[in-house]
């Protein structure tokens, strides 16, 4: 996509990191692919998420662990992008930190 179609308020960077996301009493393990200030891509073959569902999601980011809860804003084929609804200051600060040292 070229700059003058991206719609992203953020950059993405790249990154390969296990995440864990909840929903309900289901639980299911991907690789995050890509991360940004805003939300994170990433591949699972666990349960399927539907665009609009919210999950809890935990990760490692550095020495930081984010847990926060989610909203999937794009669903297809164990694809899901995700946008953040809550992180703390502390989470946020973490995010930024390793969004910079990627770019």
């Amino acid at each position: 996509m070229s700059p003058e179609t991206e719609r992203r308020k953020h950059p993405r960077v790249p990154t390969r990191q296990q995440v864990e996301y909840v929903v309900g009493r289901k639980r299911g393990i991907g690789h995050l692919t890509d991360i940004s200030l805003n939300g994170v891509g990433f591949i699972t073959s666990g349960p399927t998420l539907r665009k609009g569902a919210q999950a809890r999601l935990l990760f490692q980011l550095g020495p930081e662990r984010i847990e926060t809860e989610m909203a999937i804003c794009f669903a297809a084929k164990g694809r899901l992008g995700a946008s953040f609804v809550n992180l703390n200051d502390q989470q946020r600060a973490a995010l930024e930190k390793f969004v910079s040292q990627a770019l």
